[in-house]
């Protein structure tokens, strides 16, 4: 990454902080808090898991990372998959595995 880059990328943390006004200087120990770092990995999840499945399932399929709000009583659906030519839709939960476990749902 070239010094341009990181100066947009520090550029936009800052205008980040300023408009929900967030200490700059505290930024780390803010996301590296134990009630905030798991809300980051699982959203971290959620794009590793989109980039993945457009990788693994290719052009005939939409992946589509969403930003909805978990709603009660309403699955929470955290990416779409549309198959392009019947349109037939999937609805994905992406969770974080516990070390070493792995599990399939459906719904």
């Amino acid at each position: 990454m070239n010094e341009i880059n990181h100066i947009r990328i520090y550029d936009s943390i800052k205008e980040y902080c300023e408009r929900y006004n967030i200490p700059l200087e505290n930024l780390m120990d803010i996301l590296e808090d134990q009630k905030v770092l798991p809300m980051i990995r699982g959203k971290a999840t959620e794009y590793i898991a989109t980039v993945v499945l457009k990788k693994l399932l290719g052009r005939n399929w939409q992946v589509q990372k969403l930003n909805l709000n978990a709603q009660q009583g309403v699955y929470d659906e955290d990416i779409s998959i549309t198959h392009s030519k019947t349109g037939y839709r999937l609805k994905v939960e992406a969770k974080n595995a516990v070390r070493g476990s792995f599990k399939m749902g459906t719904h």
